[in-house]
């Protein structure tokens, strides 16, 4: 591992740049208090990426319980000076946190969104969120025995294990109750089950 001191011009010598394909950028652009300025950030990171990689740009709680970020990838022969597209969201969080917690809740996401999103006034962003969180409540009373038929491997009644199971059932209602103008959630079993979802941008 090598590290190195750097900005948004980030000090890559000309034959690593040519192969740069992804950058995470995590808890950085939290201080900018204008809109403007986070998108500059952005077009700048993403300029400096070859054709087609990717930009993971978010927030997260001090300890990684929670991780909320943008995924903006660089289209092929575009402009340095062009908004990068957001293809995506990722969301993460830590299932083990949530059940001794009490179960599953999106309080943790609401208050480690991205710059871009934390004054809330993103229309798609709110409808998607609210489908969600009604998703959750609405799975909140699903039955031991649809649980039990999720995973054969998990000790049923088990409180981690309610909480992987409510999330992977949350994950596949907000899944079918997507409109198509909101795009869609990519919901693999396999990420479920480890507290991931990705919000495809329409």
């Amino acid at each position: 591992m090598e590290f190195r001191h750097g900005g948004f011009l980030m000090p890559l010598g000309a034959e690593e740049r040519r192969g740069l394909m992804a950058v995470r950028a995590m808890n950085v652009l939290r201080q900018y208090d204008a809109l403007e300025e986070v998108s500059k950030a952005h077009r700048s990171l993403v300029a400096q990426l070859a054709d087609g990689g990717v930009l993971l740009e978010g927030s997260s709680d001090p300890i990684g319980d929670v991780v909320v970020a943008h995924l903006l990838r660089k289209a092929p022969g575009g402009s340095p000076k062009a908004a990068p597209a957001q293809e995506a969201m990722f969301f993460a969080l830590n299932l083990r946190r949530q059940a001794r917690q009490g179960g599953l809740s999106l309080d943790l996401v609401g208050d480690n969104l991205p710059q871009l999103l934390y004054a809330r006034k993103e229309p798609a962003f709110e409808e998607f969120f609210a489908l969600w969180q009604a998703a959750v409540e609405e799975t909140r009373s699903c039955s031991r025995a649809d649980r039990g038929r999720e995973s054969g491997n998990a000790t049923d009644g088990s409180a981690a294990y309610s909480a992987r199971a409510h999330f992977l059932s949350a994950g596949r209602r907000l899944a079918a109750a997507l409109p198509p103008r909101l795009g869609g959630a990519s919901t693999p079993k396999r990420w479920l089950r480890r507290g991931w979802l990705m919000w495809m941008r329409p």
